[in-house]
């Protein structure tokens, strides 16, 4: 029997890859949520061997979760919308108190 490792790494991952309903925060790694890790990764290393990587065990399949979460990072699409423009008019209407800069 293999064991995975579980860590935000390989959650993001993971979670880039697709896979849902997975735990985000450290209350919800629970033993039940480990198993289910832990099958993913199984699943996870036959898919990668029928793709013809190489994987003797878990461990590698950690390495390459870590190498996905790190493209993850790098291709993050921003989270907030920036305005197109805030025009001088907006802006002091949204903020009346505010004082000019000498």
């Amino acid at each position: 029997m293999y064991f995975a490792l579980m860590n935000s790494q390989v959650i993001k991952a993971l979670s880039y890859l697709g896979y849902d309903k997975l735990p985000h925060y450290n209350y919800q790694y629970t033993g039940k949520n480990y198993i289910k890790v832990c099958d993913i990764v199984k699943e996870l290393k036959n898919e990668l061997i029928k793709v013809g990587i190489e994987c003797e065990n878990l461990l590698a399949v950690d390495y390459f979760l870590w190498e996905v979460a790190d493209h993850a990072v790098e291709t993050k699409p921003p989270t907030t919308r920036l305005p197109k423009r805030l025009s001088h008019r907006r802006a002091s209407q949204r903020f009346p108190h505010s004082s000019p800069i000498p």
